[in-house]
């Protein structure tokens, strides 16, 4: 009797710590079902705008979502109602952060803070449904921009969705072709590759409103004979743009530096596609690489990490003072390389009180006084320019953009 009673009281007890472990994970289960966010969250926007807003342009928000747009200007529509105010209501990811602005359709008529200042991205978690109402102090262009409205001259070519598997990420590449391109079918071209391409050629994409106005500019000298026909690459920047211009992280506060990458991919992806694509001369001798602030600082660095592709940089306001003047210590202790590259490099002595070191005139002097111990000649291999009060911004960029090009391309 007792070799039955053992095992029945082994089989009761192993039975309820069963239970009392089923119970448990169940309750577990149930807490986690009950603390985590929904799959769907509605979420219900109410956005009240500045008195300058156009009555007859659209609203959007444009965020990092695929419902806001995945950060395209025209992301999500706003609906004006009787309320005076812009409405949207949105099904998104629950627990998945949102960081969104808003726009009028192109970046080049983004909101801004009080008295213009450029704010944070807005974010939101989605956790529940609710309505988020806010306001918008002001448009970066004072709603004087009409989006859409295209200030292309000559033949500009857009490629939307240019994948970058060394970014893991897409872009779009405006090419800018020269007169007489398609007329000409055996004539090839020197290229140009530039950074922050959706500033150069058409109004209707530029963040702030104001383009270089590059395509403007090439199509006038070229025609009056000052240089020879290029090929210039606008490459669109991304929402990591801080990111993928900058070579070197300075601190950990700084963002996390992905410039080597990006300068491959400007070398090798990017570079491909067009010479695959277009009419080009692939050497290096006929191809540059050119940027303004960060994407100046990226144009450098990227021909010297790449100096078997390019042959020439041009860096406009260049950020040299990022991570405490990397750049100019490290061209310093190596310039062996510059021997049969050309550089235009420039600045602008009102760009000071932008600087973040103040030092801007200082720093265009240390990197030609390396440049010319390297054995370069001013005025033949490279060629620096100071110019008298002039801000960090598009349309002091294209002032002098024709100086560059003339010194790059010239007959």
């Amino acid at each position: 009797m007792r070799k039955l009673v053992y095992p029945i009281l082994v089989i009761v007890v192993a039975g309820m710590f069963g239970m009392l472990a089923y119970d448990r994970i169940t309750g577990q289960q149930a807490n986690l079902r009950a603390t985590a966010p929904p799959e769907n969250v509605t979420i219900h926007f109410a956005v009240s705008v500045p008195p300058e807003t156009p009555r007859y342009q659209k609203l959007y928000l444009s965020g990092n979502v695929t419902e806001l747009g995945s950060w395209r200007a025209e992301g999500l529509e706003l609906e004006k109602q009787d309320d005076g105010k812009y409405h949207a209501i949105v099904q998104l990811a629950g627990g998945v952060p949102v960081e969104y602005k808003v726009t009028r359709g192109s970046w080049n008529s983004v909101e801004r803070g009080v008295d213009g200042v450029e704010i944070e991205n807005r974010t939101l978690d989605p956790i529940k449904t609710e309505a988020v109402k806010f306001e918008v102090a002001t448009w970066v262009d004072s709603g004087k921009a009409t989006p859409g409205e295209s200030t292309i001259t000559g033949d500009v070519r857009i490629h939307l969705g240019f994948h970058s598997t060394l970014l893991d990420n897409e872009r779009t590449l405006a090419v800018y072709l020269p007169p007489g391109y398609d007329q000409n079918p055996d004539q090839r071209y020197p290229v140009l590759y530039m950074q922050d391409g959706q500033n150069l050629f058409d109004a209707a994409n530029t963040f702030a409103g104001v383009e270089w106005g590059a395509d403007e500019t090439a199509e006038k000298l070229i025609s009056e004979g000052k240089i020879n026909p290029v090929i210039i690459v606008g490459i669109y920047n991304t929402p990591d743009r801080t990111e993928e211009y900058t070579p070197w992280q300075a601190s950990e506060d700084d963002p996390v530096a992905r410039g080597v990458y990006y300068g491959w991919f400007a070398a090798y992806e990017a570079k491909r596609f067009i010479d695959k694509t277009y009419r080009t001369l692939p050497g290096r001798e006929n191809t540059t690489i050119a940027g303004s602030a960060l994407g100046g600082l990226i144009a450098l660095d990227t021909a010297r990490a790449h100096n078997d592709v390019f042959g020439a940089c041009a860096a406009i306001s260049p950020s040299l003072w990022s991570a405490e003047g990397e750049l100019i210590s490290q061209w310093t202790r190596d310039h062996d390389w510059m021997n049969g590259t050309r550089f235009w490099i420039d600045m602008g002595e009102g760009e000071t009180e932008d600087y973040p070191t103040g030092e801007a005139i200082p720093h265009l002097q240390s990197l030609a006084a390396t440049l010319e111990s390297a054995g370069l000649t001013r005025g033949q291999d490279f060629q620096t320019l100071a110019v008298d009060a002039e801000e960090t911004f598009e349309a002091a960029w294209a002032k002098r953009f024709d100086q560059a090009l003339i010194f790059l391309y010239g007959k």
